[in-house]
């Protein structure tokens, strides 16, 4: 199974940190310098990983699909 993980879009990727965005309401996100699937929350597909982008105001990101 595929999961995609929300980054930045630099030559050396941060990963956003963030709580499930509710649907109604701008989400809250920190970066950190590594993938560590313990703390981040992945998206089970595209769909929803460029959902939760546009939640958290996201405009530069790319998935990172492991």
């Amino acid at each position: 199974m595929s999961e995609f993980y929300l980054a930045t879009t630099s030559d050396v990727m941060r990963f956003y940190c963030f709580d499930e965005p509710k649907t109604d309401s701008v989400g809250k996100w920190t970066l950190v310098g590594r993938l560590d699937r313990a703390q981040l929350i992945a998206a089970g597909d595209e769909a929803t990983a460029r959902g939760w982008a546009k939640r958290l105001g996201l405009k530069g990101y790319t998935y990172v699909n492991v």
